[in-house]
């Protein structure tokens, strides 16, 4: 009897240690059985991981051994991203795998103010997750499609502009000059580009105004005051400037032809040489929007063959400047 009884209690022992063993497999679940986490969860983890207050986007992936996580972490003062793998582990659960950086060409002198959600997109047969980004600064707005394909390539696909009144982005992307744009993930990137109605999107010839009047404008910044001298930027025929200049209405002098008109939001002086042929921006200032009691810039006249005569109304009052086309001197009367 004794005997039995002992048999019994070993029996009993084996069997509490056999149900002891399943529950704790079940209770730590291998990574092919873990439950696919949803976009709240996937960026929970990814916040627990990473440092304190790093701005991020995350897409849950399908890993060979079970859900995973990708994250993306545009750096806010540097031209890079850090793209992380995150994966579940049997012991540790989510840890981060993989932590590459890429650098993704975007303007030092920008911060980054704003990462959209991640997408896992196909384009032509390829797939591969985007996201947007935008950097502000310095009077420069910069937003960005960026790509991470399957090979491990981060791409990104930018536009670089000025901030409108109305909010919108005016400007150019740097698609002519990025590698691999016959990809079917860039391809895809540029339409999402030119199909965002929050950008505008200017010709080759009004950049190159923009560009002329910003370099004018940073030369002479005392123009209006107590300058001497005016330093004038020659243009590039291809200019939107040099094609206003040919419908404008234009003073001759001997040397020189000069059209004034508005364009860009601003006002401006051409200037066209004829010995050399080339044409300059002599002058240039904000459109005066109160023609009742601002500064109007109302008319241009040659007193010789290179003064130029800038005529001015401020309410009832009139004031000139004396431009020389030929050495940039200028005087007040």
């Amino acid at each position: 009897m004794q005997t039995r009884t002992i048999i019994l209690c070993l029996a009993a022992a084996l069997a509490l240690a056999s149900c002891s063993n399943v529950r704790k497999s079940i209770s730590s679940q291998a990574p092919d059985t873990m439950p696919v986490p949803d976009a709240a969860r996937a960026d929970s983890i990814c916040r627990s991981l990473l440092p304190e207050g790093a701005m991020f986007t995350s897409a849950v992936t399908q890993e060979v051994s079970g859900p995973g996580i990708i994250c993306f972490q545009p750096l806010r003062d540097t031209c890079a991203v850090r793209v992380i793998r995150i994966l579940p582990d049997r012991k540790t659960g989510w840890h981060i795998a993989e932590n590459v950086r890429y650098p993704v060409g975007m303007s030092a002198d920008l911060t980054l103010k704003e990462v959209s959600a991640c997408t896992d997109t196909v384009s032509g047969g390829v797939r591969f997750f985007s996201y947007e980004t935008l950097r502000e600064g310095d009077g420069q707005v910069m937003k960005s499609v960026n790509v991470y394909g399957a090979g491990h390539e981060h791409q990104a696909l930018s536009f670089l502009g000025k901030r409108l009144a109305d909010g919108r982005i005016e400007g150019q992307s740097d698609e002519t000059f990025v590698e691999g744009m016959d990809r079917p993930e860039m391809q895809w990137a540029s339409a999402r580009l030119h199909s965002d109605e929050s950008l505008v999107f200017i010709s080759k010839a009004d950049l190159m105004t923009d560009q002329a009047i910003e370099w004018w404008l940073s030369k002479n910044p005392a123009a209006q005051g107590k300058a001497t001298r005016i330093y004038m930027g020659q243009l590039d025929p291809e200019c939107s400037l040099v094609s206003a200049y040919s419908k404008a209405a234009k003073e001759d002098g001997g040397s020189y032809r000069a059209a004034l008109f508005d364009l860009r939001g601003y006002t401006v002086v051409v200037a066209y040489n004829k010995k050399s042929g080339s044409y300059s921006l002599a002058w240039a200032e904000p459109v005066c929007t109160d023609r009742k009691n601002g500064r109007l810039l109302n008319s241009i006249y040659f007193s010789n063959q290179s003064n130029l005569t800038l005529f001015y109304y401020k309410g009832k009052t009139t004031f000139k400047y004396i431009l020389n086309l030929a050495n940039g001197s200028i005087s007040r009367r």
